[in-house]
């Protein structure tokens, strides 16, 4: 099952607007944070968020969202790796093609096609990190593992979340400097995140559901070969065992039949 844009796109919103007060300020303090922090809280707010919305999305009862995303802190070091990693490729290849030569913009569209690739591959880490408790390595290949099932579909939900979730940066970005644009944004921002992650929280789900009972992990599916495989080599030693105990039986060995001798004594005195 391939993920379907329409659906995710409905689910998130239907998701949204039945949790929205208590998502929104979620929301605000997930922004505040994020501002604060220079985007290093970026990836625990976003973990927080993604916990909000999947209690509300199970039915649990939440009394105030805020705590939710002070929980994604537990998961601070994980989330860190997996932002600078792609900001790290990004600025080596900027830094890289200025020093041979290259046009910043050359540079910098070649950075942004590889970071956006990254973000592709690595866009459901967060989910196996909270949900699975696995560390930076087992997450990336995780989700890489969850987007071949379905790249095109996972790269429109990327482009889509990000562009709604960022819709306020686009209006602080026409009048840079008017301080009310900027609080304009901010506020569109707090209203449009929590929307993006729904949409992508349901995303993910639709795509795991399609793999239901299919393990990820390449580890976790080498382990099941492997048993399957000892099971089937214990079932034809059996077999062979059988077979073997039938053939024995069937060669019974019979006793050698001895004729007896004739003594030349006894010939004599028959002949008398």
């Amino acid at each position: 099952m391939r993920i379907k844009i329409t659906q995710c796109l409905e689910d998130g919103a239907r998701l949204y607007t039945a949790n929205y007060k208590k998502l929104v300020l979620a929301s605000l303090i997930s922004v505040y944070l994020m501002i604060v922090s220079g985007m290093l809280f970026a990836g625990a707010v976003i973990v927080g968020m993604l916990m909000l919305i999947a209690a509300f999305d199970k039915g649990e009862k939440v009394e105030n969202g805020i705590p939710c995303v002070f929980k994604g802190f537990k998961y601070f070091l994980q989330t860190l790796v997996i932002y600078l990693s792609v900001a790290v490729v990004f600025l080596a290849i900027v830094a890289v093609g200025n020093l041979i030569g290259l046009k910043t913009s050359y540079t910098g569209i070649l950075g942004v096609i590889v970071a956006l690739a990254m973000g592709i591959c690595l866009m459901y880490s967060f989910f196996f990190i909270y949900e699975e408790d696995m560390n930076v390595i087992e997450a990336a290949k995780s989700s890489f593992n969850l987007v071949k099932k379905d790249l095109l579909g996972s790269a429109i939900i990327l482009v889509l979340t990000k562009l709604i979730a960022g819709s306020g940066l686009i209006l602080n970005g026409k009048e840079h400097g008017d301080w009310r644009m900027f609080v304009l944004g901010i506020a569109v921002m707090v209203f449009m995140l929590p929307l993006a992650l729904a949409i992508y929280y349901k995303a993910y789900k639709m795509l795991t559901a399609s793999v239901d009972g299919d393990v990820l992990v390449e580890e976790k599916d080498e382990e099941a070969e492997a048993e399957a495989f000892e099971a089937a080599a214990d079932r034809a030693e059996t077999e062979n065992k059988a077979k073997k105990e039938e053939t024995v039986e069937e060669e019974v060995v019979e006793p050698e039949v001895i004729p007896p001798v004739k003594n030349d004594d006894e010939d004599e005195i028959s002949g008398v």
